[in-house]
């Protein structure tokens, strides 16, 4: 699968000529992308409609990113991509990535009684 991300995120608000001009840009691609995905600041409502209308999948951020805040960006970013693939992926397999995300939240919890219980007994045996 071919696909390919474009950022404008230090612009404050991307129009419509900013995403046409993406859109050559991927459109001038010798192999075309299956996918094909915008992450902006944000967009006005004729920029949006014409990324759509191209096929990108659109990643609004609403606000210019910095270097202070490109890891929630990265996160927001991730988010959003794993929101579009999960529309993709069977009800079957969205039910055991559920499941598991739940027993690793679980695992995790007893990892952490467990080290406490283990500090414990560190304590206690010192003492004696």
């Amino acid at each position: 699968m071919r696909s390919t991300l474009l950022a404008r995120t230090w612009i404050d608000h991307v129009d419509r000529p900013t995403v046409e001009q993406e859109v050559g840009r991927v459109n001038s691609l010798k192999k075309l992308p299956h996918l094909k995905v915008l992450v902006v600041s944000s967009l006005n409502d004729q920029a949006r409609e014409t990324a759509k209308s191209e096929g990108f999948l659109l990643v609004e951020l609403n606000k210019k990113v910095t270097d202070e805040d490109l890891d929630n960006a990265c996160i927001k970013i991730r988010e959003q991509l794993r929101k579009y693939f999960e529309t993709l992926a069977p009800p079957e397999l969205v039910s055991a990535y559920t499941a598991l995300q739940e027993a690793l939240n679980s695992l995790k919890n007893v990892e952490e009684g467990l080290k406490k219980v283990i500090t414990a007994l560190q304590k206690a045996s010192n003492k004696e």
